[in-house]
């Protein structure tokens, strides 16, 4: 289903939501970022169904990682799959997993992090999405 809103219809309900649940422009906490996220995808998506199933598949590899280390947070490298999908709808995903970009050197990279604590790096393949689709 692809929603067929205009723009300003778009950003009316993205603000409309935003302030129904209280999340501001600028998350500050990893609930908040999920939130947002959610609503990004929502409001901008041209498949929100699609975006939502990538943040579930990213939130199951990436989550089955950091549960058998000793990390308490993780950093994301996204840039195969980036490539494969697309920045936008990985960005919207990862953001719907309570992940911020963070600037490492020329690269983006997302963690959960807080501050500078340690984190664990998890990797996400070009073919993630095909595989959680081979598993569901």
């Amino acid at each position: 289903m692809q929603i067929n809103l205009n723009r300003a219809k778009r950003s009316k309900l993205h603000t409309a939501m935003r302030d129904a649940i209280g999340v501001g422009a600028d998350p500050t906490d990893t609930e908040e970022v999920m939130l947002s996220g959610f609503i990004e995808a929502f409001c901008w998506a041209d498949y929100p169904g699609e975006a939502f199933e990538l943040a579930r598949a990213l939130d199951a590899h990436i989550y089955s990682d950091l549960h058998r280390s000793d990390f308490c947070f993780v950093t994301v490298d996204a840039c195969e799959l980036r490539d494969a999908l697309g920045a936008k709808s990985v960005n919207m995903a990862l953001r719907m997993c309570g992940m911020r970009p963070r600037q490492r050197g020329s690269r983006i990279i997302w963690s959960d992090a807080p501050g500078n604590e340690p984190t664990m790096t998890v990797t996400l393949p070009a073919d993630l999405l095909d595989r959680w689709n081979e598993d569901v």
